[in-house]
């Protein structure tokens, strides 16, 4: 006789295989012909669970005490916790005292006809019964579970899954990220599909990105489909982080500005493309200034060569900007006026 199983009631991993075991809550039995069995006497190959079902299991229990209940479980084949299902049907009768040396014990002829419970995720299912029984000793539950009879619910994806479970990454341009993995539990299997800002990114499962460029900024997501529906995981970010490099410029757009001696100079803006935001200094012979550069006249003291730092954690760059001023009333006695370069 097999060893005491409870799984189906205690919500452990039960045993999942057609042998059959009873738990005695008292004392057994003490001659051999009154020990209950319980044997499959009738199963089928597969069923599609639904909440309509139909489709019946039959079990004999022998040597059995009154039946007061019976409880049906659903086992996931790949092992797990058993599930309750209260909304499955089950009618035992009796067939008499056959063979039963205690003239209390009786034998059942149980029908069982499983249900679909929403509690149950998509995927494949035993089925598991406990007949209770109550008489002569304690209570005595006797556990056996159907290994014949593969139950399938089909379902789409509840929830997607993410391998490594990181939402967010800043790498530094040029770096390769981890392989990120989405996936869910679908039945059928589910197929799988990147998005990048909304818009079609790849097939498959997994997204990989190696020698990552500015252009990778975005937000992905994975979404998982089957024929009951589709599920979007929570969203990746990728921001790229990069330096200045050469993408330096200067608002207005110009590299070197003329000006006679006493006109306005418009503020001169640095500006460039950097990850995290630059920060931005201007120097000239030894003193520095901030961005903009403000001059606001030209004079022959702000003639020269000015050069702008932009800067972050990742790197810096340098630009010049040179101011020339000419003078307005320089001329040798006789003479027109002559320019004169400063700086």
């Amino acid at each position: 006789m097999a060893s005491s199983d409870k799984a189906g009631v205690d919500g452990e991993a039960p045993t999942t295989s057609t042998s059959v075991n009873f738990s005695d809550g008292g004392s057994a039995p003490d001659a051999l012909g009154d020990i209950p069995t319980l044997t499959v006497s009738q199963t089928v190959s597969a069923l599609t669970l639904s909440s309509s079902n139909t489709q019946s299991l039959t079990i004999t229990a022998t040597c059995a005490y009154p039946a007061v209940s019976l409880d049906v479980y659903f086992v996931p084949t790949r092992g797990g916790t058993a599930v309750s299902s209260p909304s499955s049907t089950a009618t035992c009768t009796s067939t008499g005292n056959t063979g039963c040396a205690d003239t209390d014990a009786n034998g059942y002829n149980c029908v069982i006809v499983p249900k679909l419970e929403t509690s149950l995720s998509a995927g494949t299912y035993y089925v598991q019964f406990v007949v209770n029984l109550a008489g002569q000793y304690e209570p005595i539950g006797l556990t056996s579970t159907i290994t014949d009879t593969v139950i399938t619910i089909g379902g789409g994806p509840a929830t997607v899954h993410l391998t490594p479970s990181t939402t967010s990454y800043t790498p530094q341009e040029g770096q390769t990220l981890p392989t990120v993995t989405c996936s869910s539990d679908c039945n059928p299997v589910c197929t799988y599909s990147w998005t990048k800002d909304e818009q079609s990114h790849t097939t498959g499962s997994d997204i990989q990105l190696t020698n990552i460029q500015r252009g990778q900024t975005g937000v992905y997501r994975c979404t998982a489909s089957n024929k009951y529906g589709n599920q979007t995981s929570s969203d990746v970010t990728v921001t790229v982080n990069y330096g200045p490099g050469n993408s330096i410029s200067f608002q207005p757009n110009k590299d070197v500005l003329e000006r006679v001696e006493n006109q306005t100079v418009s503020d001169i803006v640095c500006f460039a493309d950097c990850e995290p935001p630059c920060t931005y200094i201007w120097s000239n012979a030894g003193t520095t200034y901030p961005n903009p550069l403000s001059l606001s006249t030209a004079v022959r003291g702000n003639a020269g060569q000015y050069t702008c730092s932009a800067s972050n954690s990742v790197g810096q760059g340098t630009k010049t900007w040179n101011l020339i001023v000419r003078c307005k009333y320089c001329s040798n006695v006789g003479r027109a006026f002559k320019l004169h370069v400063h700086g």
